[in-house]
Formats: structure tokens, sequence, C-alpha cells
């Protein structure tokens, strides 16, 4: 179909309904996220569409051929949108949700921009929308009268499909929604972490109430939600610890004190154990873009390691692991050497590796290796199976904790 041209303002003939019907790849979508109205023709959609009815209501002759170009511009609209959607691997399965959660112009095209940067976000969104639904359709479905706690979790429901829409439209419409106070939180953050280094979401909230930021109603909850939310915009990502947050400056993020920062990334993700050949590894692992970039700042700063990036956790799967692993007797001894005053989980397991590397006496290794292994699943149904297998006490593991060096 030919575009009506210079009588309506209209300047481009769209895709028939056979090409829509297979969704055929089209022209891709513009790097700031506009889509292929905006792109093309310099309005959106919904733009075009009142300007024709608008034509339609002068034009009367041409009331058909107009009707016919509406249906087709929805029709590539639509096209739009679902191209829009399958852009993401992550929104496999919930593109319904993703509609009824609200997908206008805006929030589309902040979609395909912040989509993978987002991704956490919003798919946390879809989750707590779609639990709300089922426990909403479950006791619409049933035949007797509702119970207290049905009452409660109707409520409940209601309430999470709520916030479900309201964390949505945040994440897709970040600077509509953020409130002056909100801002000036997020820019003080930035700045109180550019001058520390990563820092506990704790100590962040108290520097706050000691300046001269407006902290009315703010809480450690509150505000954690809000770096997650929006904490990109502002260059405030995920320390390496729990619960801690740094700044990412222009030229990386800001480090104070690598150790530490190794030391909280090896307590939260990684791992130290020594292999039944007798082999001492340590490691950090990864996910995500924000992963990926953790990795290759301590692989930079501590200048150790093996790093290891962008492997596949499934043979055909979309996600993959990042990994920094230590090898060496040299290495290690480094590692453990560094990290060793600020860890706080794993502290045990790192004074029995360090032991271990200068160890001679075979009898001791083992009980050092014994140590570590137990260590690491300890309060578990397997902690309990090594035990019996070694025929040994909790408490005779603890006694070797107690005698280790350091």
């Amino acid at each position: 179909m030919n575009w009506i041209g210079s009588k309506i303002g209209v300047v481009a003939s769209p895709p028939s309904r056979e090409v829509i019907t297979k969704r055929e790849p089209l022209t891709p979508f513009g790097a700031n996220g506009d889509g292929w109205f905006e792109l093309y023709v310099g309005s959106r959609a919904n733009e075009v569409v009142r300007k024709l009815r608008k034509a339609r209501r002068k034009k009367k002759e041409l009331k058909d051929e107009i009707d016919n170009l509406i249906k087709s511009i929805l029709l590539i609209k639509e096209h739009e949108v679902q191209s829009s959607l399958d852009m993401f691997p992550w929104l496999d399965g919930h593109h319904t949700t993703a509609r009824k959660l609200g997908l206008t112009e805006s929030t589309l095209k902040s979609l395909r921009k912040q989509g993978t940067n987002r991704k956490e976000t919003l798919h946390r969104a879809i989750l707590k929308f779609e639990k709300a639904h089922r426990d909403l359709n479950r006791l619409g479905g049933l035949d007797t009268s509702w119970s207290d706690v049905d009452k409660q979790v109707w409520l409940e429901s209601i309430e999470n499909r709520r916030d479900a829409r309201s964390i949505w439209k945040r994440a897709l419409s970040p600077e509509d929604s953020l409130t002056k106070q909100e801002t000036q939180l997020l820019n003080k953050s930035g700045d109180i972490l550019r001058e520390n280094g990563t820092l506990p979401i704790r100590d962040i909230n108290e520097r706050l109430y000691s300046s001269d930021t407006d902290t009315r109603g703010v809480t450690t909850k509150s505000l954690s939600m809000l770096f997650k939310m929006h904490g990109d915009d502002f260059d405030i990502v995920k320390g390496s610890g729990r619960s801690t947050w740094t700044y990412f400056g222009p030229f990386g993020l800001v480090i104070k004190d690598v150790w530490a920062y190794t030391a909280g990334f090896l307590d939260a993700d990684g791992y130290l154990a020594i292999t039944g050949r007798g082999e001492p590894r340590a490691g950090i692992v990864a996910t995500g873009d924000r992963g990926k970039l953790h990795c290759e700042e301590m692989y930079k700063s501590i200048e150790i390691g093996k790093l290891q990036l962008d492997q596949k956790i499934y043979k055909n799967g979309q996600r993959s692991q990042h990994r920094l692993q230590f090898y060496s007797k040299d290495d290690l001894k480094k590692l453990l050497t560094g990290v060793m005053p600020h860890l706080r989980m794993k502290k045990a397991q790192a004074k029995a590796m360090l032991e271990y590397l200068g160890a001679g006496d075979d009898m001791r290794k083992e009980e050092l290796q014994r140590l570590i292994q137990y260590k690491n699943w300890e309060d578990t149904a397997k902690g309990e199976t090594l035990l019996a297998e070694w025929g040994i006490t909790a408490e005779k593991v603890a006694k070797l904790e107690e005698g280790l060096h350091g």
C-alpha cells in the first residue's frame, strides 16, 4: 500500500500483513531506543494515527484508504512491540505479563535502550506480578468461603500487583519517577562512594544522615532499593561484598583498599578448596555484566590469578560465568595474605590453606584438608556425612580450627 503522501503529511509505506504475520526482521531500532516510526517518520505511531484520523474528517473521499492505512500502522506497531520484547531472552515466556505491566511509547523506548542493564529489576517486577496473579486466580476459583489466611493472601496479592507495576514503571521511566529527595540522595551517595570507595549500605546511610541531605523517611532498606532501581543512572553499582556498593567512575571502579574489596568478593562469591589430589585452589565466580566488571577490576588491581570470562554455565544456555582462579603456590600465598585481615566468613579456610601451603607433614596436611572441606559444608547434611565418613566429631574439627596458626 502506498502512503497518501503530502495530503495528510505521512511519508512512508508500511509492510503488508503477510510480512508482519511471519515476523520477518525489519530495520533495527535506533541506537537511542527510538522505534521505527520515530526513526523514519519523525513521529510516534499514536501521533501518526491521530493525524490520519484528523485528515479523515476533512478528506471524507479518502476515508477507506485512510482506514486501511490506520490498520496497517497498528499492525506495524504491534510488530514493533513484539520485536522489542523479542530482543531480550530473559523475557521469553513473560510477554503477556510485560504487556499487562505497561508498554507505552516511552516505556518501550526505555526497554529497548535499558532492558539489559535493568534486567534484574524488571524481571523481579514480572515474577512478583505473576505470583500475585496466580494467587488471585486461585482464590477466585475457590468454591468455599475464604479463610482468614485466604483474605490476607488476597490483600497481599493486590498490594504486590500494585508494587510490581510501580517497580516496572519506575525502572523504565526513572527520570519521570524520581523525586527531588531521591535525586539528591543518589547524587550525594555517589559523592560519598567516589571519595571513600566501596561501603556497606549501612555506612552510606549513616554518612547521608550526617550530611545536609534530606533524609526524612530514609532507611537502609529503602536506600538499597533506590540503588538497585536507579543506581546505574548515577554510576552506583553493587560492591564485592554483601550489601555493599561502589562508584563506577570514568576510569573504572573506585577501589580504596583492593584487598578488602577482594576479600568481600571471596567471602560472598568465592571458594577455597583442596582437590582429591591435594592441590589447593581458590577462585571467585560472578555472573552478568557487573560480575564481569568486578572480576576484571580485581585482576587488574591484584595482578595475580587467571581470568576466565564469558564461560557458558550450560552448553546451550544463554547465561555465562566469569571466574578469577588461583592455582599457583605464589598466587595463593599472595591472595591469602592480602585478604586475611578482611575476611569474615572464610577466615578459617584461608588460615588452614595458608598453613597447608607450607606444611611438610602429611598427617597435618590431611587434617588441614579435612578442616577446609568441613568448613565449606558446615551446618549442612553434607557436613554431617563428612564427619561420619572420617569417624570424627564436630568438636574435634573445632579443636583443629583453634590450633590454626595466625
